[in-house]
């Protein structure tokens, strides 16, 4: 553990209340909160995401929220090209940097780095041509949706050699972007745990409802309106929740389908990252009401 000069990554399931957490240790601590989330980073996207409130970003120094457009597409490699000088910017004014959010990807490269790639087109492409033969064109344009979700949006699986170039770009950008490649750094993980995981999903059924109740289908509606509708997966407009009112709108699902569906995509991502958690090491903090938690952390990173 650097004691002496942490950085702090506050991880869990959604809806667990990792940023109320972070407010509340920013009450005790010098600490500056940096996204990490792969939806927060898109301008607009606010009901559905749980975005913090203007109040809570106001009361604590955010980084990493409303950085992009919808139509721009965001990507790891561009994520980790973003977070790390932020990261040395925070420690810099003598804070804390402290990572919330529950993208588990993000979290992943920014522990265990990129690997560097051939600085070539040759050899970027030959590398390309051999990982497709050993996983599959499917698998390559999963890996695109990955790298560039905008650029994954506009081509077909099937289409071999669009999808080539399309990821032969994007090594490239890597190398531009990360000269030498990134090899992670090291964090100190806060896990937060449910108590309950019943209690966890009846809270996100609650929490599903309450977005419906402020205004999450005309928020949808109007960027539908700005920018047409979502175009593939890879858009964050076919996240949990926007997703589903989503189909809502398109007359594919009822009103109280769409509730049911909401709610068991909300679900299924938090059974999706418990599952990630526990092969994580770091702090495991059960989300209960403790009066001692705060001198935990504070003994064990501070």
């Amino acid at each position: 553990m650097h004691k002496n000069n942490p950085v702090i990554a506050i991880v869990g399931p959604t809806g667990i209340g990792k940023t109320d957490f972070a407010l509340e240790l920013a009450e005790e601590w010098p600490i500056e909160i940096i996204n990490l989330d792969s939806v927060l980073v898109y301008r607009a996207l606010n009901i559905g995401s749980a975005k913090p409130s203007v109040a809570e970003m106001q009361a604590v120094p955010h980084h990493l929220i409303d950085i992009v457009d919808l139509n721009q597409g965001y990507s790891v490699a561009q994520y980790i090209h973003d977070v790390v000088p932020v990261i040395d910017a925070v420690r810099k004014k003598g804070k804390i940097p402290v990572l919330v959010g529950g993208s588990m990807m993000y979290l992943w490269c920014l522990e265990n780095g990129l690997k560097s790639q051939p600085k070539t087109t040759q050899e970027v492409r030959r590398d390309v041509q051999l990982q497709a033969l050993s996983l599959g064109w499917a698998a390559m344009h999963a890996r695109l949706r990955e790298l560039n979700p905008a650029k994954a949006m506009l081509i077909n699986e099937g289409d071999k050699q669009r999808i080539s170039r399309a990821i032969e770009l994007e090594i490239l950008d890597y190398n531009a972007v990360l000269e030498e490649g990134f090899a992670g750094i090291e964090l100190d993980k806060i896990i937060l745990l449910p108590h309950d995981r019943q209690k966890l999903y009846d809270r996100l059924n609650n929490r599903f409802l309450y977005m419906l109740d402020n205004g999450l289908v005309d928020e949808l509606q109007g960027l539908n309106a700005i920018y047409g509708r979502p175009l593939g997966h890879a858009d964050p407009r076919n996240s949990v929740g926007y997703k589903q009112v989503g189909m809502y709108l398109d007359g594919a699902l009822s009103w109280d389908e769409m509730c049911d569906k909401g709610q068991q995509a909300s679900r299924n991502l938090a059974k999706k990252q418990l599952t990630w958690l526990k092969k994580m090491d770091g702090l495991e903090l059960v989300r209960v009401q403790t009066s001692d938690w705060l001198n935990i952390v504070k003994h064990k990173f501070l």
